[in-house]
């Protein structure tokens, strides 16, 4: 087995990051249980990397995906910590993907990791997915997850200089 991103970034953190998540989750599915994952923590940062079974499995339309997210931002501001968006692979034909992935580059003031632009074949911010970086189902590979975590290091090393770091991934 190998590890995740999400686990090699609790790794170079010395522990010091919580992870919640589900495999599978779509933001509708966490807006019913946002709440209960942050009354257990108090992270300084939260990545927010969710949006890709909003898509693939509950076929909410971009309204609803961005009306989830403001309110998932929201709630995780209102408990005090900073939020990490995250991009995800375009899968498919894209379009939908794409237009979930703008709206995320462009919510501002916000940080985010552009898991898309870093794993695709093409340089740009419409390319596919680079089946050197993910397997059929649109999971990270090995070389995915390494790609991933060193983007994240590249863009969020600076992090590493605060003692009071906590990190959720949902």
């Amino acid at each position: 087995m190998y590890e995740r991103y999400p686990q090699l970034i609790k790794d170079v953190f010395n522990g010091n990051v919580s992870i919640s998540c589900k495999g599978g989750e779509s933001s509708t599915g966490l807006l019913k249980k946002i709440d209960t994952d942050f009354n257990m923590f108090k992270p300084k940062y939260t990545l927010l990397a969710i949006g890709i079974n909003d898509y693939i499995v509950d076929d909410n339309t971009l309204q609803q995906y961005k009306q989830n997210m403001s309110i998932l931002i929201n709630k995780i501001r209102a408990n005090g910590s900073e939020v990490i968006l995250t991009t995800f692979p375009r899968l498919g034909g894209g379009g939908k993907i794409d237009q979930y992935n703008s709206w995320i580059r462009n919510y501002i003031p916000f940080r985010y990791l552009d898991i898309q632009n870093v794993t695709a074949i093409e340089d740009t911010t419409t390319g596919t997915p680079d089946p050197q970086y993910f397997l059929a189902d649109g999971h990270p590979n090995v070389l995915g997850n390494q790609r991933i975590y060193e983007l994240f290091m590249m863009n969020f090393g600076d992090l590493l200089a605060d003692n009071n770091l906590s990190l959720i991934n949902i």
